[in-house]
Formats: structure tokens, sequence, C-alpha cells
């Protein structure tokens, strides 16, 4: 019976063994429970050199003991693996459940890939919050504070939301980048692909505003106010920071500061307005320090810039002086 066990993991069971060794798993409790600890650890055996290994010991041997032993050791090494794997994923992510709710959050200067419970994949940029059902019901609501690159599984019968306070995006199934901090007061919403629809209250809140909008659109909306811009764009330039990388294209300089400080977990202070609203293009990796881009910054606006602990305090430089 033991060979029949070997045969069966390596595939080389005939017809009629089969018949054999499923005719005795039948009608004998133990032994199946045997076979199933047996394939276990089969399957918990990482190469095919492990496997031999257990295969030779197995042939020389008249019980499951070694494969008893195989599995047991096997088991204690993948909990040990599962418990590494949470302490080091701790880092980069908070998770909290509450009431069957999924709360995740990221800190500044780190990124994560989640798949929610529909199978659509969700990039959470560093800083950002996003809450879910841990199964969704007829709707597939999420709520999001902060950045988010999401693809959305297709499903006709259960509308996918984006809940960002004070606007939601509807979809069907569809790529799309979202920012929606609460401190900047506005929602960037990028489509790369598919159709989605962006609803926005007005400021009373009794009146809401719907927008379709179609691939290479940008949209975006604001909490004070009832203004709402829509314009074409080269949507890499909202999708890079997934691999890494943040591009920048007649931005102001504000706009850049805010993304430094959330990638690279710093605050960055300046009381002039003059530089504040200078434009800028460029790039910058997440492997960049925040004063290698104050020294791109400084190549055509002269600026002098101080740092003291996580704190960076920016001024424009007078050149005549």
């Amino acid at each position: 019976m033991e060979n029949l066990f070997i045969k069966y993991f390596t595939q080389s069971l005939s017809e009629e063994e089969k018949i054999i060794l499923f005719d005795r798993l039948e009608n004998d409790p133990d032994l199946k429970e045997e076979f199933f600890k047996s394939q276990k650890a089969w399957a918990l055996a990482g190469t095919i050199d492990d496997k031999q290994h257990i295969n030779n010991k197995f042939k020389r041997t008249s019980s499951f003991t070694i494969f008893k032993r195989v599995y047991a050791a096997a088991s204690i090494l993948l909990l040990v693996g599962l418990v590494a794997l949470i302490f080091l994923s701790i880092p980069s992510k908070k998770i909290l459940f509450k009431n069957e709710l999924v709360t995740i959050t990221t800190g500044n200067g780190k990124q994560l890939k989640q798949i929610l419970p529909d199978g659509s994949i969700v990039w959470l940029n560093g800083g950002t919050k996003i809450s879910f059902p841990k199964k969704f019901g007829k709707t597939r609501e999420v709520k999001l504070e902060g950045e988010a690159y999401f693809e959305v599984t297709k499903d006709k019968t259960h509308p996918f939301c984006i809940n960002a306070g004070f606007a939601k995006v509807k979809v069907l199934g569809t790529g799309f980048n979202v920012v929606a901090f609460a401190a900047d007061k506005h929602m960037v919403t990028t489509l790369v692909h598919g159709k989605i629809i962006l609803e926005t209250s007005s400021n009373n809140k009794n009146e809401v505003t719907k927008m379709e909008m179609s691939p290479g659109q940008q949209i975006v909306t604001f909490s004070d106010k009832d203004e709402i811009l829509r314009k074409w764009v080269n949507t890499s330039l909202y999708t890079s920071w997934m691999d890494g990388v943040y591009r920048f294209q007649e931005e102001y300089f504000w706009q850049i500061a805010l993304r430094v400080e959330r990638d690279f977990n710093i605050r960055m202070h300046t009381n002039d307005e003059a530089l504040k609203n200078k434009r800028y293009t460029g790039a910058f990796r997440k492997t960049d320090d925040a004063l290698k881009i104050l020294r791109f910054i400084n190549l055509s606006t002269p600026i002098r810039y101080s740092m003291k602990g996580n704190d960076i305090y920016i001024s424009l430089r007078n050149i005549n002086h």
C-alpha cells in the first residue's frame, strides 16, 4: 500500500491501481486519514530532491512514521513562515478589523498592493487609508482617504463605488487613480481605461452632479467650493508612483512639496508665495532623498533651504546679494 501512495503522489499510478487504492481508502478510515496527512506532507516538501529523499525513506519503512514526522516538521515551518510574514508586513501597513469592516492604513513613504474581496486590486500610496467590508453585498463600496490606483473587476450586477467624503466614483470595471487627501480639500480622479461616473455634491448638499469620464480624462472636484475642472492628461504622470517614480509636468511648487512630504515623511515650510506658485517639470524616484529634489529645483530657481530633523525650511534666494 505504501508503494501505491508514492505512485499516486508521483502520478505514475495505473487505472487498475487507482481502483485498488481508492477502494481501500473508502473502506478504511484510518488509512484514509494517513493518506491525507501524507499527501499534505508531500505537497509541503518544497523541491524534487526533498520529495525524492522522502520517497527513499518511505520505501525503507513499513509504516507512515516518516510522513508523520515530515508533516509535523513542515507544518511547524509553515507556521513559523506565516508568523515571520506577519511581522515583516507590520512596518508597511496597519490593519484593523471592526464590525466586519477592514481598515488598512499606510504610513508616509510606504506603498501597498491589496486584493479586495471581489478580486479587484488596489495600490495604496503613502499616508492613505482605505476601508471595506470583509465581504461585499449588493454593492461594492470602499471608503478612501489618500491616493490609490484601482483595477476593478467587472461585475455589472454589483456596482463598485469609492466614497471619498464629498465625492464618489462609481465604476463598472476599469483602471483609474484617485487622490483624495482630506487636508487638500480637493479630489483628483484620473481615468486610465474603462468607464466611470463621478458624483459630487454641492456645498449646500442638496444637488448632486454626475459626470461620465472617458479614458485619458482627469477631473478635479473641491470640498470647499462648487468648482469642477476637467482636462485631458498624460495618465502615466499620475500612475508612475506605483513604479516608485513621481513625474510632474508644469506643477506648482506647493503641489510638489505635498508629494515630497508624503513620500519622504518630512515637513516642508515656506511662506514665500512667489515660490509656492512657481511651476516645475521633472521626476524623482522614491529612492532619492528630499535634498536631491531641492537641488534639482535650485537649478532653475535659486533657493535657500535648511533642515532641522524632519523639517525643511525653504525660501527664494535673491541672486543680487
